[in-house]
Parts: structure tokens; sequence; C-alpha cells
């Protein structure tokens, strides 16, 4: 008896720190996401490249699930964020915006990411969208 009680603490410690480090490598990578800020390199819908449309803002992603757009260096508007990390996907939302701001909502599915980087797509009105986002 006494080793099945053992042998279920063992796994359960096992369990808790395999769940320990997941929780770190969750933490770090929101720690990438939200220090410092972010800017669009790319954005294009189907053959059209709106890149230029971002040139003079950057984003600050927060920890709070908001994400603050900035224009020349001035806050302009607050969205809100949420990433999936099982589904590798990123849903923003900018409220009541016009263009460019208004391209961002929606949910993007990541292609490829690193700690400096984030290319994602999405599809919108039968048009793919392409969003590369990099850490300034």
């Amino acid at each position: 008896m006494r080793i099945t009680i053992y042998g279920l603490l063992i796994l359960f410690s096992l369990g808790s720190c395999e769940k320990a480090i997941e929780n770190k490598q969750e933490e770090a990578v929101l720690d990438a996401i939200t220090s410092g800020y972010w800017i669009v390199t790319k954005y294009t819908k189907g053959a059209t490249d709106a890149t230029s449309l971002f040139n003079t803002y950057k984003f600050q992603f927060k920890k709070n699930n908001t994400v603050d757009a900035l224009k020349n260096q001035t806050f302009e508007r607050t969205g809100q964020w949420e990433a999936n990390a099982a589904q590798k996907t990123i849903n923003a939302n900018f409220a009541n915006v016009s263009t460019p701001l208004s391209l961002l909502n929606g949910t993007w599915t990541i292609t490829n990411s690193t700690w400096t980087s984030v290319d994602a797509s999405q599809t919108i009105d039968g048009e793919k969208c392409r969003l590369l986002l990099n850490k300034e």
C-alpha cells in the first residue's frame, strides 16, 4: 500500500512540475509580447499592399489583454487582444475605429513567430490578409 501512495505522490508532483514549467513558458511568452513596442512591417490584403497605412503607428500589448495604438508617438486608441496558444491564433479588436486600425480586427492565425516577430494571416471577404509585426 505504501508503494502505491508514494508512487501516486511522485506522479502528482511530476504533473505539478510539468504544469509549473508550462506556466513559466507561458509567462515568458507573455513577457515577450508585452514588453516594448511592436510595429507593422507588412500588411497585405489580397494583392494590395497597405503597409504604408501603418507607418506612423506602434502598438503596446499589455498583460490585461489590452493593446494601445500610438500614432506619431501619441496615444490614439485602446483595443483588446487575446492569444490562444493551442490554436496558434491571436484575436484583436479595436472598437469603433476606421482604417487602418480596423484592418487589424479579427482572428489571426500565426504562421511563424520569434521573440521579436509575428507573421499571421486571416481571410477577410474572401481575400487573404497577411500581417507581419516586428518588435521595435
